[in-house]
């Protein structure tokens, strides 16, 4: 939402609820600008939001958690304007960033790993805001910049392919 917070509908109910960012509140949405939504297995969402991180909804309690940058915590997310989320097969959570790469959420409670998708600069091209996710098997991971060309990530040996538009078209790859 572009300031409108989070409205939700529960299943077997005609009625949508609306959650909003109260500052009085530390269990209310971090923000009224959500982007996207993940639903767990384990009854929760995780939603990205502009500027308060990612945050989890967890439907039995009807609260939220907010997980956001920690200067006293060297596991915490690297930016709290947080965009894309997906889980991998293995259970982990990436979560793009703007400006600020990848947070990957591994099982362990609430510890975040990274991974930036700069390019090489003789190229001309360079871009750490992650906007996307595609996961076309296993091992291989889809990742959309802003600004830094389609990246295709080999999960199995770590080699990241870079395509860029030809000729300032941005709508055409070469093959």
């Amino acid at each position: 939402t572009r300031g409108g917070g989070v409205l939700m509908k529960k299943p077997g109910n005609n009625f949508f609820k609306s959650y909003r960012y109260d500052s009085e509140n530390p269990e209310s949405v971090g923000s009224n600008e959500c982007y996207y939504f993940r639903e767990t297995d384990e009854g929760g969402l995780w939603l990205t939001t502009n500027g308060s991180g990612i945050n989890f909804y967890n439907y039995e309690k009807d609260i939220f958690t907010r997980l956001t940058t920690d200067q006293r915590n060297d596991f915490g997310l690297l930016n709290n304007n947080t965009r894309a989320i997906f889980e991998d097969k293995q259970g982990n959570i990436w979560i793009s960033s703007f400006q600020s790469g990848v947070n990957i959420l591994t099982n362990s409670p609430y510890r975040f790993n990274y991974h930036s998708f700069k390019t090489d600069t003789k190229k001309g091209f360079q871009s750490t805001s992650v906007i996307s996710f595609y996961l076309e098997n296993e091992n291989v991971l889809w990742v959309g910049t802003d600004g830094g060309g389609l990246k295709r990530v080999n999960r199995s040996n770590g080699i990241t392919n870079t395509f860029q538009p030809v000729n300032e078209d941005k709508y055409f790859f070469p093959d």
